[in-house]
């Protein structure tokens, strides 16, 4: 099996007079912005942890499921793999779930603060035949359009 492509969510946003006009809001209480934290320590969760998960290619395991995972301060992706039959069926009896560890390199972490504090979790398809997942992971980008929006998305590997 080899992998092809690397695909990620579409982000539309349509424009808005208000979110195009740089302003700060006084009503909202951001649990991601802790102006004290240095001093009295959080009580939240901030970091999303960038490292790729990975099913293991050559035993013919693919990625069958996910789901978010808290580990300490952090939000890692759980996955549950299993192996992979002759015409891209699935051997239920092996699925497998595979959580992550605490993760200490900072480099691999993407912390919320005022301006990164969005999530998009729009559906990341393939939609070609005869593909499987073999990885995911979360990544930090800007969107730019009608204004520049910082966030926090979800990437797929795919192969056939």
């Amino acid at each position: 099996m080899e992998e092809l492509s690397v695909w990620k969510g579409g982000w539309r946003m349509e424009q808005d007079v208000l979110v195009d006009t740089p302003h700060f809001c006084e009503i909202c209480v951001c649990y991601c912005f802790e102006p004290l934290i240095k001093y009295l320590g959080s009580a939240t969760t901030r970091y999303f942890s960038l490292r790729s998960v990975r099913s293991n290619l050559k035993k013919d395991r693919i990625i069958v499921g996910l789901k978010f995972h808290r580990v300490k301060d952090q939000i890692h992706i759980a996955t549950a793999d299993a192996d992979l039959l002759p015409g891209n069926r699935v051997n239920q009896s092996t699925v497998t779930w595979n959580y992550p560890k605490y993760e200490e390199d900072k480099k691999f972490l993407a912390r919320l603060n005022m301006d990164l504090r969005s999530l998009n979790l729009d559906d990341v398809v393939t939609n070609e035949p005869d593909r499987v997942v073999t990885g995911v992971r979360f990544y930090a980008d800007t969107y730019v359009g009608a204004v520049t929006y910082n966030y926090i998305g979800l990437e797929i590997l795919v192969a056939n």
